[in-house]
């Protein structure tokens, strides 16, 4: 029995170590922070078919600044809200952002104005300066057609990070694909920067394999994230958020300790005021936990 007890605690150690170790980056465990956020917004807000006031899709995502090490702007799928098809997760957060974007541009002309005020030439030149693209979007579902091409038009945005793989996805790619010079009538690829990649975390393996393992009867994407199956990984995402907001998980990288303080904000805050609070109380155990 003591050799059963010892093995099992070597291997819980062992386990606990390896865990701590995954990231050999700490823009890697950034981006791991950041994905669980959106789980986290999915799971709090979870949506069935039986809700009388249906939102919309099982799907969201973040924007992380990456100058700040913040995110700035959030988005959930609102189909069923607003009536209208287009309104998906990334067009919500993006709209978001654009306003935090505006923002941070007029300060900047405002400064430029300021310094300038003494010289009217200079003023007059004066013009604000080219940013690198510096935002990364992490969604829960990989981008289709409408909220790639939404993504690609927006010259800040440097990076997508999502979770589960969709059969309509890809588009990212399919836009620098070049087919000019493989097929007669081809054509040359559209001129983006942004790089598109699957997290790496266990949620969007765990994601992708109950979608396209032995079926379940599934009609859709759709359909299957508001399963049992897809509400339990979205929780058990959400329970690893806990654990690095109550110190119960230590980030390996400690630059990344005040974005998941940060994160922590970010989400009450996004559901303070808005009517679909009300959904989140079926969350109890993070609602306490954050002394939401």
């Amino acid at each position: 029995m003591n050799k059963k007890i010892t093995a099992m605690l070597v291997s819980i150690v062992v386990l606990v170590t390896l865990q701590s170790h995954a990231f050999k980056s700490r823009e890697a465990e950034r981006d791991h922070i950041c994905m669980l956020a959106a789980y986290t917004l999915v799971s709090i807000d979870w949506q069935s078919q039986d809700e009388q006031k249906y939102r919309g899709d099982n799907i969201g995502c973040v924007m992380l600044d990456e100058k700040t090490d913040k995110l700035i702007s959030a988005g959930l799928d609102c189909r069923g809200l607003f009536k209208d098809n287009t309104e998906h997760a990334e067009k919500m957060c993006i709209r978001d952002c654009q306003e935090h974007i505006k923002i941070k541009h007029t300060q900047f002309k405002e400064k430029v104005k300021r310094e300038s005020q003494s010289n009217f030439e200079k003023e007059k030149e004066s013009k604000p300066e080219k940013e690198k693209p510096y935002l990364t979007i992490y969604t829960t579902l990989e981008p289709e057609a409408q909220c790639a091409g939404m993504i690609i038009m927006q010259p800040m945005i440097s990076k997508v990070v999502y979770g589960q793989e969709n059969s309509m996805g890809k588009v990212i790619e399919r836009l620098k694909f070049d087919s000019d010079k493989k097929i007669k009538e081809g054509y040359p690829p559209y001129w983006t920067t942004v790089v598109s990649s699957q997290s790496p975390d266990q949620y969007a393996k765990e994601l992708d394999e109950a979608y396209n393992g032995p079926s379940l009867g599934y009609k859709n994407i759709i359909d299957f994230l508001q399963g049992k199956a897809a509400k339990k990984i979205f929780e058990d995402a959400n329970i690893e958020l806990l654990q690095y907001v109550n110190g119960l998980k230590k980030v390996k990288f400690p630059l990344n300790g005040p974005l998941v303080q940060q994160v922590n904000g970010f989400i009450i805050d996004f559901f303070k005021g808005r009517d679909i609070v009300t959904h989140a109380t079926k969350k109890e155990g993070y609602i306490k936990q954050i002394e939401y």
